[in-house]
């Protein structure tokens, strides 16, 4: 398996809006920029994860990444169903057979369950990755990068599935903490303030 992983990032401005009553939009612009980071780092420090690309059409998303990180930015495709679509198509192109599709916002996110995903993509063509509620899904493992066609939206999670099914598809459920920690809400947040987690990432002051 020759293994590449991507990550949509859409325009930082107005980002995260469910948590405009805990930070102001610089705060919540430069929050989405320090999750990409570090879900970043993990990525580059993972032996089977052979590349990376970020797919934005944010400016200063794409200058963050080339000056930063180890990541090639292809543009995003108007929506995260969209730009899975064409990041598929590129990795293809570019000589991957799986494709690891991951939200930027994974705090969590550990070098470990990367590594645990990556070798249960060698068994199975596609291993998804659930948010903690079992609702949405925030990451797919996918042999090939087109395996399915992405369903990212509300109930994803058994969109998803259901896909998988039509597709006839050996499926993995994969759930850890890092992959089903999304951080979105004020909720989320408070909790990650909670955890033993690198103090770099912003917090609400009061």
């Amino acid at each position: 398996m020759r293994l590449a992983a991507v990550i949509p990032i859409k325009m930082t401005v107005d980002a995260k809006s469910r948590l405009s009553h805990v930070l102001a939009a610089e705060e919540r612009a430069c929050l989405v920029l320090e999750m990409l980071g570090h879900m970043l780092g993990v990525l580059e420090h993972c032996k089977q994860v052979s590349g990376i690309y970020v797919a934005t059409s944010d400016e200063t998303v794409a200058e963050y990444v080339q000056t930063n990180h180890q990541a090639t930015c292809i543009p995003d495709a108007g929506g995260i169903n969209q730009s899975a679509a064409a990041a598929a198509k590129r990795l293809k192109q570019d000589g991957f057979n799986s494709m690891l599709y991951l939200l930027g916002d994974l705090p969590l996110l550990t070098n470990g369950d990367v590594s645990h995903a990556a070798r249960l993509g060698l068994e199975y063509p596609m291993v998804i990755m659930p948010d903690c509620h079992l609702s949405g899904t925030n990451g797919l493992l996918l042999t090939p990068p087109d395996a399915i066609q992405t369903c990212f939206g509300p109930d994803s999670f058994q969109a998803h599935l259901a896909a998988a099914e039509r597709a006839t598809l050996q499926t993995f459920c994969l759930t850890t903490e890092g992959f089903g920690y999304d951080l979105d809400t004020p909720e989320d947040l408070k909790r990650l303030t909670m955890l033993s987690q690198p103090s770099h990432f912003i917090f609400p002051k009061n």
